[in-house]
């Protein structure tokens, strides 16, 4: 594919990007590089999670898990397209900030799959960072599915080891090294000098502000032990692209075959 100079939306390779693709470039590609593509939707928000770093962390950690990821080429010619980040998405507590309601964020995301499917791409993953977006993204992928006959997927920074929830975490420590590596600094300590709130547990919980997460050790310390779990996390999340490209394509189409009356379990039990 042709790639154009153009200001990144997202830190990651050129090749790798939606937007450093050209009309005429995605004219070009054929049914079977179609198949063979895993579009990326990021969902990232913002907030202050506890741990003394800038309110982008989200995005922060889900790029660098992204970079690690595309660092290791698919076989079989997959190939993995990362759309510009979706950045206004669910944040129900104050410790979130430019968070939307639920409505409003499933029609951005069911927007943006309209346009993925018009590309002529039928496999849509979409990665969450925030535990808050977790469920959205699950009902957001059923919609497009049943809607738009794409094959959705989901992948959390919690499952590939980095979560975010402030009770759910086995260690949120993890996530403290992980950020230090990514910022190359440790916590703000007038930040992490905040009382936590009393957090209950989500359902629906009460996350007004997570608990402050020190810094173990020294910053070289951190910061190697945060590079290595940044790419333990892009190797998680490249060998699931992997699994997700091997898919089978959906058939018809994606398009759901309406039942007809007589296949119905009410017919079938008055013809028994």
């Amino acid at each position: 594919m042709t790639q154009s100079p153009h200001s990144h939306l997202i830190d990651l390779p050129d090749s790798a990007l939606w937007s450093g693709i050209s009309w005429m470039d995605f004219a070009r590609l054929s049914a079977r590089e179609r198949s063979a593509t895993i579009v990326v939707l990021p969902l990232f928000g913002f907030g202050d999670w506890g741990y003394g770093q800038p309110l982008d962390l989200e995005e922060t950690l889900g790029t660098a898990v992204l970079r690690h990821a595309l660092e290791r080429p698919g076989k079989n010619g997959a190939h993995v397209l990362v759309m510009p980040p979706l950045r206004f998405v669910l944040g129900p507590y104050v410790h979130n900030v430019f968070g939307i309601d639920f409505e409003t964020a499933m029609e951005l995301v069911h927007e943006i799959a309209s346009g993925v499917r018009a590309a002529g791409f039928r496999k849509l993953l979409l990665f969450t960072t925030s535990p808050w977006n977790e469920e959205l993204a699950d009902a957001a992928g059923r919609a497009m599915r049943v809607k738009l006959g794409i094959q959705a997927f989901r992948v959390s920074l919690a499952a590939l080891g980095l979560d975010l929830h402030p009770t759910r975490s086995v260690d949120r420590g993890t996530v403290q090294a992980a950020a230090c590596a990514c910022y190359r600094r440790g916590p703000d300590a007038a930040a992490l000098s905040v009382e936590a709130a009393t957090l209950r547990e989500f359902r629906p919980g009460n996350f007004e502000q997570p608990g402050p997460v020190p810094m173990r050790g020294t910053l070289e310390d951190s910061i190697a032990a945060g590079e290595k779990l940044l790419a333990a996390a892009g190797r998680k999340l490249a060998a699931l692209c992997l699994e997700i490209i091997r898919r089978p394509a959906l058939p018809n189409d994606g398009r759901i075959a309406a039942r007809r009356p007589a296949d119905s379990p009410r017919s079938a039990s008055k013809k028994a």
